[in-house]
């Protein structure tokens, strides 16, 4: 604490000398104090990640996530050097994980497009920093929970402003104003975020988990806050009107029914917060899905076959290393046939064809540790069982998640990274226990 308290009076002490600039001061003085936090209490960092991953609190600050992501953790390193008996931990995901982005990163020798392949490289290193955070954070179930409940804190937020824009459209009077020229109903609401489909799949990393929590015998405000973030989450998938965000929800549900013993409760829940959608919001849900079933289906689906398609051209045609990481873009004129550069839609397709039968096996590998890591003892959800509760959580989630990036190039999407960080955790959290009681595991009445 002392250090931290002499870093801040350092920082003030400089900045009285450009006392002309009252802003400057402020945002020096509020950043140094930041960073003494930060130093201090390394988890209100990661506390802070979670929120503002979920939250798009970084579109509002750009750069600031990747700031906290780099102190926070670097407040965990230095913490743990300075520890009398470090623990370092280092599962099979992290190992996984590390062959991933090496080899991922090795591609840029082969890369026709080194500024592409790049950019890509520089998403994939702020997603495994993350991954590292979240790992180092979760020391324990009930840290796992707090990090599970800030992200649905800034999942209240990133929905409550798609929600707000969606309630203006409809009954501020653009929607009457526009319904003469397009359909109205189809209309897709993401507040914040970048893309509606990438909100829907950064929702489905919290579907199974937020429904654990809830059913966890833990404190009224714990489970209120799950039972709201559950809602929500739903509700934010629903305003996107991403059909693979839909179905992968839909199926994803199918195992939240499973692992549910009071499964009518469940199912009146669902049934209420789709209905509240569809009275205060009247977004085309049915309509939308309903393409699914359309002979040929729409233009979309006709181009997302052809995007399909060209990626595994592509994937065979550069066997067995690949284009390079990122350049499936590049290369996309040439095997998928359109007048523009695209993406493939598909993350495994994209792990094909840019990364060949090595990126392939390596992020198969991180997949399958993260599902071995999520053994629980129970099938079903047990009210006193948090750590099992929280396994079936997880598993469900990256169910989800696993689902919707079919639908999407999202091997890279940070609140991947985060949720493989927490069920590496989980893992780690388990094996700890054991090693020091044998009993820790067991449910607590």
């Amino acid at each position: 604490m002392a250090v931290a308290v002499t870093l801040l009076l350092v920082v003030a002490v400089v900045l009285l000398h450009f006392s002309g600039r009252a802003n400057l001061i402020g945002l020096g003085l509020a950043g140094a104090m930041a960073v003494a936090v930060i130093f201090q209490w390394p988890f209100l960092g990661a506390l802070y990640s979670s929120f503002s991953l979920f939250g798009g609190i970084a579109g509002f600050f750009p750069g600031t996530d990747t700031i906290i992501v780099l102190l926070t953790l670097s407040a965990f390193i230095g913490r743990k050097l300075l520890s009398a008996d470090p623990v370092w931990r280092f599962p099979a995901a992290a190992r996984w994980a590390i062959l991933l982005v090496a080899w991922s990163t090795a591609t840029i020798a082969w890369a026709v497009s080194t500024e592409k392949a790049m950019e890509i490289l520089i998403f994939y290193l702020k997603s495994f920093l993350l991954f590292f955070l979240i790992l180092e954070a979760a020391q324990s179930h009930r840290k796992i929970v707090l990090l599970s409940l800030s992200a649905l804190v800034g999942v209240l937020v990133s929905v409550s402003v798609a929600a707000y824009s969606g309630l203006r459209f409809f009954f501020g009077g653009a929607a009457v104003a526009l319904s003469q020229h397009v359909a109205v109903e189809t209309t897709r609401f993401f507040g914040v975020w970048f893309d509606p489909n990438y909100f829907a799949l950064a929702l489905l990393t919290l579907l199974g988990l937020s429904l654990a929590i809830w059913r966890t015998r833990l404190t009224l405000g714990a489970r209120f806050l799950a039972l709201l973030g559950f809602s929500t989450v739903l509700i934010g998938i629903a305003l996107t009107l991403s059909r693979g965000g839909l179905l992968s929800a839909i199926l994803a549900l199918l195992f939240c029914f499973w692992a549910e013993r009071r499964r009518l409760r469940l199912l009146v829940l669902v049934g209420l917060v789709v209905l509240l959608v569809l009275v205060f919001i009247p977004i085309g849900l049915g309509e939308r899905m309903g393409t699914f079933l359309a002979p040929g289906g729409d233009a979309s689906f006709q181009t997302r076959g052809l995007q399909l398609r060209g990626g595994i051209e592509m994937a065979i045609a550069s066997f067995p290393f690949g284009v390079g990481i990122g350049n499936y873009f590049y290369h996309s004129l040439a095997f998928v046939g359109m007048s523009h550069q695209v993406l493939s839609h598909n993350s495994y397709v994209d792990l094909a064809a840019e990364g060949g039968v090595l990126a392939l096996f390596f992020y198969g590998g991180l997949v399958v540790s993260l599902f071995l890591a999520t053994r629980a003892r129970n099938s079903q959800w047990e009210a006193t069982a948090l750590a099992d509760n929280l396994a079936i959580g997880l598993r469900i989630s990256l169910i989800a998640f696993l689902l919707g990036a079919t639908f999407l190039s999202a091997e890279v999407f940070a609140p991947f990274w985060w949720l493989a960080g927490l069920i590496a955790a989980k893992a780690s959290c388990d094996r700890e226990l054991v090693e020091y009681d044998h009993s820790a595991l067991a449910p607590v009445r």
